[in-house]
């Protein structure tokens, strides 16, 4: 399998709302005795947002702001981080990244940060990598 790249910003309600969907994906279509695929997010922001994100869900995603007062965590990032399926790291030097990674990093524009620095890195030749860049833009990343 190849590995893909999604550029995007780190702590959106629309990125936390494409983990999750990425998870059950993968999970739902992970071949039985396989270990489950891990979603990576780099950011230097990203274990803040992520603490960040359950205290304000209102603010993050308006699907998961009428569930801000039930006492259930409107996000299901938390219970991917406790199984090791989603993993946080300010950069990509941080980690070792498995062959396939499903990989969210910022900057979106390409030009700098973790998205950037990765996508060089896999264009070596040589790294063994099959690479899918994922470009995406939704209205909440144009702000």
């Amino acid at each position: 399998g190849a590995s893909v790249l999604l550029p995007r910003h780190p702590c959106t309600g629309a990125t936390l709302g494409l983990i999750e969907a990425l998870a059950a994906e993968l999970q739902r279509s992970q071949p039985a005795g396989r270990p489950p695929h891990c979603i990576f997010l780099l950011s230097p922001v990203a274990e803040q947002g992520l603490a960040h994100a359950n205290s304000l869900p209102e603010w993050l995603d308006p699907t998961r702001g009428s569930r801000a007062c039930v006492p259930a965590l409107p996000f299901a990032f938390e219970s991917l981080v406790a199984e090791g399926r989603l993993v946080c790291a300010s950069s990509g030097a941080e980690i070792r990244l498995p062959i396939p990674a499903v990989v969210i990093a910022s900057d979106p524009s390409l030009r700098i940060g973790q998205a950037a620095g990765l996508l060089e890195a896999w264009r070596q030749p040589g790294t063994g990598r099959d690479a899918l860049l994922v470009l995406t833009h939704t209205t909440e990343d144009a702000g």
